[in-house]
Formats: structure tokens, sequence, C-alpha cells
């Protein structure tokens, strides 16, 4: 998604981007769907449940119909129903926007529906809400938001009368735990890793300042609980001198609360950048994060051609007028 969000941030175009979160309830699968039936019964065959009530527990009762909460099919169950409904809008998940004008990517139940105009997306959108009905599932509008991402905002035209306008306009989005931006500005998605990983610093700050932890198992602790949440999802960060020199200082504040200061000239100080990554014997936060980026690229370059990761890599979001024009040079 953020290889589609870089590609739509071009001067020569722009991207639209629809938000749809579902509301949890209950769906309700046709019986003429055999095989999944089939699988129904077999689980729920001979089921008894309990009903824990302050610290006791019910009479045992039988589940004829559904799955118990956390019931591992439930997951599976949900995207087969989630699929269908995608299927219903005749878009095919596995082609990418450079093909095509609208495309819907997506995790769990958080629809995003990616487009270079809004009359495209609320074509898409009033599809996903009919297929989404005839099994139970609704959208939840009031948290369903919309953005576009483009350069020149004074080129933006948005057609009257969409259905799709009644939803919020916003100019970033958190979206499976990363912050989307209307103009792709990576110093904002960095700046909130940051503050989740400062926080999970502060939370660490005991063991980091006691004597008793050695200050090796120390920096395994920031390795491995407070530099994997700073790094979440940085193989799609394209990082700038402001967000290098960002992440580098906040590395080195807790790498000098790890390594402490040194005695010089009678006289105590922090201690030097080159003297932190000496001791530390590892790659600093910069140089970690753009290896991450090299591994992810090598692993999208080995997958097979047709997977939608491969396909973003290797494509470029262009305007249907450059289709007309490849056309036309095929013709001559």
């Amino acid at each position: 998604m953020a290889g589609l969000c870089e590609g739509g941030n071009e001067p020569s175009g722009s991207l639209k981007a629809t938000y749809i979160p579902f509301i949890p309830r209950h769906i309700a699968i046709k019986k003429n769907n055999e095989s999944i039936m089939i699988v129904f019964t077999l689980v729920t065959r001979k089921t008894t449940a309990q009903v824990k009530i302050y610290g006791g527990s019910t009479e045992q009762f039988n589940v004829d119909n559904g799955l118990k909460q956390g019931d591992a099919l439930a997951p599976m169950v949900f995207n087969l129903a989630l699929h269908w409904v995608i299927t219903q809008t005749g878009i095919d998940p596995n082609s990418t926007l450079v093909y095509k004008s609208v495309q819907i990517v997506g995790y769990a139940d958080d629809l995003d529906v990616m487009g270079r105009s809004l009359t495209a997306i609320e074509e898409v959108y009033k599809d996903l809400e009919q297929g989404a009905a005839k099994i139970g599932l609704q959208i939840n509008a009031s948290k369903t938001k919309q953005m576009t991402q483009i350069r020149n905002k004074q080129n933006m035209y948005n057609p009257p009368n969409l259905t799709i306008d009644m939803f919020e306009e916003t100019e970033k989005f958190k979206y499976l735990g990363t912050v989307m931006t209307s103009n792709n500005n990576e110093l904002i998605e960095v700046q909130s890793r940051i503050t989740a990983a400062n926080k999970a610093y502060f939370a660490l700050s005991v063991i980091l300042k006691s004597n008793c932890v050695h200050k090796e198992t120390k920096l395994k602790i920031y390795k491995t609980i407070i530099r994997s949440i700073l790094c979440y999802a940085s193989e799609t960060w394209t990082l700038s001198k402001e967000t290098e020199a960002k992440l580098g200082i906040f590395e080195r504040k807790i790498l000098r609360r790890i390594l402490g200061p040194v005695q010089e000239n009678m006289q105590w100080r922090i201690r030097y950048n080159n003297e932190l990554y000496k001791l530390y014997r590892s790659f600093d936060i910069v140089t970690f994060i753009k290896l991450r980026r090299l591994e992810w690229a090598g692993h999208v370059y080995r997958t097979d051609g047709n997977r939608l990761p491969k396909k973003i890599l290797e494509g470029k979001i262009h305007d249907d007028d450059d289709d007309d024009d490849d056309d036309d040079d095929d013709d001559d």
C-alpha cells in the first residue's frame, strides 16, 4: 500500500483512497455453500459450552449453529465471506493500479479502495455495500475516511453529488499501524514511530537504569523491544536527511542511557557519538533500516511475478492518457 501511495504522489497524477471498516456482527453464510457448511457441521457437531458468571459456571448447553468466540475457524470464515464480497465488485485483487483505475487492498476487516477518481471509487463502494448486506456485514460509515494524495491540490476536482462525499476528508490516517498522509510525507510516520518507541523506552526505564542488569542485556532489550517498535514497517520508508537525523538522535539518547557517561580528567561527561557506536558494536539505526529495505526488496524480487508486491515494486502509476498514447504508438 505504501508503494501505491508513493507512486500516486508523482507530479503527473493523483491518488484517491477511501478506508472502509466493517461493523462487527454475525455473518450469515448461505446453506447452498456446501463446502463451508460441511466444515461448520464437523466443527459444531456434539459441541457444548458453559458461561462463567461471578466465579461460577452455568449448566452446559448445546451449540447448534455458529462458531464460538475465539474459534480458530472464525477468521478463515470471515476472510472467505469478505473475499466473496470483493468478488461481487468484479475487481481482480491480484492486479494493480498500473493496469486499472481502482484497486482494493485490505487486511482483516479493514479495506482500502484506491483509485484515480472519486467516481470510480464510488461505484466500487456501492458494490461493496450491496455485497456485504447480502451476508449481514455492514460498513461503518462513521469511521470511513477518504484522502486524496496529490502534490498540487489546486488542480484537484471533486465531481458534485457523489455519495462518497459524505465521508470525512482527512489529511492523514492510521492504517494497520502506519500513518498515511495526503502528501506522502514520511516524516509524520517516522515521528509517530519515535513517539511509540519512546513510550516503550520510558516503560523500560527502570530496567535500563538498574545497575543490577548487565549492559549487554540492556542492549538486547533495546534491539528486541524498542528498536522493533521504532522500525515497524520501515521497509517502506524513504529516508531524508531530516528523518535520518531524528532517528539517530533518538537512538543515541537510549545508548547514552544504557552505556552511561565516561570519566575524563576527573570529570564525568557524556560519550561522543563515535564512542557510543564503538561500544554498541552493531549497525546504527539508519543503516539498519536501509538493510531492512534491501532485504525486503530482495524478497519481493524473488517472488513470483504474479504476486501483488512485485507488481507494485516494478509497476508505475500513469494516467489514462498515457495508455491512449501507447496504443496509438502500437497502431503505428
